[in-house]
Formats: C-alpha cells, sequence, structure tokens
C-alpha cells in the first residue's frame, strides 16, 4: 500500500522567482503476499517523470541521497527513475535476514508551472495554479507512480503568498491551515484524502478565486 505526503511551495511573488518546490514522501508497506511473489521474481521500481521536472534531491528512509554517481540505488532514465528493488527491501533477497517491510522515498523537484505551456500537471493561468493529471499529467508534478491501477492515499500541504493565492484547495478534507512560521505574507493548509486513488486524480487550485 501507497501513502504520498505532499508539500508543495508556491514561489510567487515580485521578490522572488518563479518556481515551485514540490516535495513528496512515498510511505511503501508491503503486504505479505507481494513478498512472497516478489521474493521469486525482483523488479526495479519505476517512478514517471517528465523532463522539465528538474530533481534537486534524493531520500531514503532519512538519508539523503543527491546523486547516485554509482547507480547503486538509483538510475535516472529519460522519463523517470528507476529504484533497485533489492536495495529498497533488502528482505526481498533470500540471502538478507533484514525484516524491514517498510520504506520512506523522499523526492524533492523543481517546476516552473508559469512556462508550462503543455497544461498538464501542475501549470499557471490567468492567475491560477491549477492541475490536469488525466491521463498522464501527475508526473509533470513529481516523480511517481503514474499509472491508473496504483492506488494512493495523499497528505497535501500547500504554501503560498496570502495575497496571491488566498484559496488552496485539493482532495479531500482541510486538516489544518494558518500562516506559515516566520513568513506573515503566507500561508498554508493541509488537505487529506482518506480514500485511495490513482494519481490521474489528484486536484490541486491555488489562486483567488472570486464567485
Amino acid at each position: 500500500s501507497y501513502h504520498l505526503q505532499f508539500y508543495l511551495d508556491i514561489i510567487d511573488s515580485a521578490n522572488r522567482t518563479e518556481i515551485t518546490i514540490v516535495k513528496s514522501a512515498i510511505e511503501i508497506d508491503l503486504k505479505p503476499e507481494f513478498i512472497a511473489a516478489a521474493q521469486q521474481n525482483i523488479d526495479d521500481l519505476f517512478l514517471n517523470g517528465r523532463s522539465d521536472v528538474k530533481l534537486l534531491s534524493v531520500s531514503l528512509n532519512g538519508a539523503r541521497i543527491l546523486d547516485d554517481e554509482d547507480n547503486i540505488l538509483w538510475v535516472a532514465v529519460a522519463d523517470g527513475l528507476v529504484f533497485k528493488t533489492n536495495v529498497l527491501f533488502p528482505f526481498l533477497d533470500k540471502t538478507n535476514q533484514s525484516r524491514c517491510k517498510k520504506c520512506k522515498l523522499e523526492i524533492e523537484v523543481q517546476i516552473d508551472p508559469k512556462s508550462n505551456t503543455l497544461l498538464e500537471g501542475l501549470y499557471k493561468s490567468g492567475g491560477m495554479f491549477c492541475t490536469q493529471c488525466e491521463a498522464e499529467g501527475f508526473r509533470g508534478i513529481t516523480y511517481f507512480f503514474d499509472r491508473p491501477d496504483i492506488l494512493t492515499i495523499y497528505t497535501v500541504r500547500i504554501e503560498a503568498n496570502k495575497v496571491q493565492c488566498p484559496v488552496l484547495l485539493s482532495n479531500g478534507n482541510k486538516v489544518e491551515c494558518g500562516d506559515v512560521e516566520g513568513d506573515s505574507e503566507r500561508h498554508f493548509a493541509v488537505w487529506q484524502d482518506p480514500f485511495p486513488k490513482p494519481c490521474y486524480l489528484f486536484a490541486l487550485v491555488a489562486g483567488d478565486l472570486k464567485a
């Protein structure tokens, strides 16, 4: 099962570069039946991505690995990232006696919604930040399983300028909101969607919504 903790920092003001930092934390919890099958056939873990998604960092269980030059853990390819499954989950190797059946994969990327003319993923239109993830737009936001058969629950935190983005919306229920600590010009909202769904159903809107 998968839980995606999602953090978006929308930097969009006269004094800052117009970019968005996306930090995703993928919590993977393997079921016993998967473990039995995987021990027979260990495949690499592939996360879809796009060329305009700039990779900043990769961490595994809290240990940051910015550039894996030896390709021990992961390899960057044209359309995503490939992770070595037997490194993520050593217990899948029958010769390893480790019993850890969970891992937390954290990925930080930088995207530019204003320059996203594909209108897929996260883009800026008329001063509004919007998402279009169906059918394969989510890979333009961050590296993830952009497949309809992968169901995930989402926790999303959005941070942005109060004036430019007074409304911060995403899937599910808003569980927390307030000012960003140390920055009175910015605020945040946290949304939790407890119902597993594929990432093409992910939605986010940030901007000045008026009826």
